[in-house]
């Protein structure tokens, strides 16, 4: 009998645990989308194929996106090839499928990434579209000139 009730009790201890785990997950969960709910609260600046080549005004700690088309049903993905040191930090990239029939397999959407400008500084962000696996030439590129300054 005691064999019994020592079995319930360590059953019962560890759903007591795993419950106790799961809230914590669940509060993470909930403090990480509410920072990112007040990071898309201020506007963002937000750049696109056609920004090709332009200058990114910065101050620092402000963040932008950079939105190019991918398929990456392709093998062809977007990559940072450069990044200037110091100036600009990559804060998350993400992936977005268009909407369109679930049922259609290989439709393309769009890759972002997101950045924070870090110190004062200049230089040149590079990103790439290619295969990793392979040692091919880049089909596609992004280049966006950065300028963090303190006084913007």
């Amino acid at each position: 009998m005691k064999h019994v009730r020592l079995t319930f009790t360590a059953a019962l201890a560890c759903l007591f645990l795993s419950a106790s785990c799961a809230e914590e997950a669940r509060v993470e969960d909930t403090q990480a989308a509410q920072a990112e709910e007040a990071e898309e609260a201020e506007p963002m600046k937000t750049f696109v194929k056609s920004d090709q080549g332009t200058v990114a005004h910065l101050a620092p700690g402000e963040s932008f996106e950079v939105r190019l088309p991918e398929n990456p049903t392709t093998g062809y993905i977007w990559e940072v090839e450069t990044l200037p040191a110091g100036v600009l930090e990559l804060v998350r990239e993400a992936y977005e499928q268009e909407p369109a029939d679930p049922e259609i397999l290989g439709r393309g959407g769009t890759k972002i990434f997101v950045f924070k400008a870090r110190e004062p500084g200049a230089g040149e962000l590079d990103l790439r579209q290619r295969r990793p696996w392979m040692k091919e030439a880049p089909v596609d590129g992004f280049v966006l000139k950065v300028e963090v300054r303190a006084d913007e």
